[in-house]
């Protein structure tokens, strides 16, 4: 007898989890103590670095932050429709300062989301050992949100075909 699979369920075994899906609070915890270790080494061992790693590193945390927004705006409208589907019950943003943030709208128009972009970018260029790590993780969280997206489409595309009559 073949088992039956929910659409959700069907879509993570056609796309699976990689080494990037970690859990939301594990994600932070390993970014967070990353960043204050790279942080603190590179300001004590390196007090006045060379300005083009100010450069390069402002740089890659703004191409990080552009494709952390771009994927959250995907992954917000891929878990709309979705819930609107009841492929998913419910959803929420993973960052613990922006929970209330509930839709691509409100990520869009938040201006604390654009305050908290500028400030890592300033982060970022005054201390580059901030910077790299923090850009890194974001471009993690980015295709973190990614895959989470395509699954849910996928999700809901399944659920779709498997009822016609919608």
């Amino acid at each position: 007898m073949e088992q039956k699979f929910s659409p959700m369920q069907q879509a993570e075994k056609e796309l699976p989890r990689r080494f990037y899906d970690l859990p939301p609070k594990i994600f932070y915890l390993l970014s967070l103590s990353t960043i204050v270790l790279y942080s603190s080494i590179y300001t004590f061992l390196i007090p006045q670095s060379p300005v083009y790693l100010n450069i390069i590193s402002s740089t890659l945390t703004i191409i990080g932050i552009i494709a952390d927004r771009k994927a959250t705006i995907d992954f917000n409208g891929a878990a709309e429709s979705a819930l609107k589907e009841d492929v998913i019950e419910k959803y929420g943003e993973a960052n613990p300062v922006l929970s209330d943030i509930k839709s691509s709208d409100q990520f869009v128009k938040s201006k604390r989301v654009k305050l908290i972009d500028l400030g890592e970018t300033i982060l970022s260029t005054l201390n580059p050992g901030f910077g790299f790590p923090f850009s890194a993780f974001k471009i993690i969280a980015a295709l973190n949100n990614y895959t989470e997206a395509r699954r849910l489409n996928r999700a809901v595309e399944i659920k779709l075909a498997s009822n016609p009559n919608n």
